[in-house]
């Protein structure tokens, strides 16, 4: 199933609007916290978990945090953005009571030979209108009841058909469509 998040924007301010078409996928900003949680590690996955199955509940929370907007182009009809995509979702597979006691905590994955999180299931992200992504950074963790969350940082020009005729007055409209299949 593939959900779309739309994201129009406006320049000039520091503002993110959000339109949601799916009735399954919630988006929030999340909340930072200044504190930061202990570590603790997952330790093996169960044997039976299978990372190319999606999990029985397929909401999954998204929210983004704009670190740039910049480099504008009317001739090109073009603008680059620099962001964090943040999701989260509940893959009941990962539950791990015997992390209870540590639920307050982040639980880390294991890493592979190549320093790489081990692989587990997480939705693949796709932009509409988008070129030179460049997708660096990936922080991957969990909780002990299953939930697990990723934050990744993305750098992307998008495409923006710019109305300029009330120049310097004028307020543009761009959408940047995400896809989470």
């Amino acid at each position: 199933m593939s959900r779309v998040l739309s994201f129009p924007l406006v320049f000039g301010l520091s503002c993110c609007i959000l339109n949601v078409s799916s009735s399954n996928l919630n988006v929030t900003t999340p909340v930072s916290n200044s504190s930061y949680p202990l570590m603790t590690w997952y330790g093996d996955l169960p044997g039976d978990y299978n990372p190319d199955v999606v999990p029985a509940d397929d909401t999954v929370n998204c929210g983004i945090y704009i670190l740039d907007l910049g480099h504008f182009s009317e001739r090109l009809m073009k603008y680059e953005i620099e962001f964090y995509l943040h999701c989260d979702w509940v893959d009941r597979r990962l539950a791990k009571e015997s992390l209870l006691p540590d639920r307050a905590h982040q639980i880390w994955f294991p890493r592979n030979d190549s320093g790489e999180p081990i692989r587990i299931w997480t939705p693949t992200v796709q932009f509409n209108m988008a070129k030179d992504v460049e997708e660096s950074g990936e922080y991957l963790y969990g909780r002990w009841d299953g939930t697990v969350t990723t934050f990744i940082k993305y750098t992307l020009t998008s495409k923006c058909h710019m109305a300029l005729g009330a120049y310097p007055l004028d307020v543009q409209n761009c959408a940047l469509g995400i896809n989470l299949l």
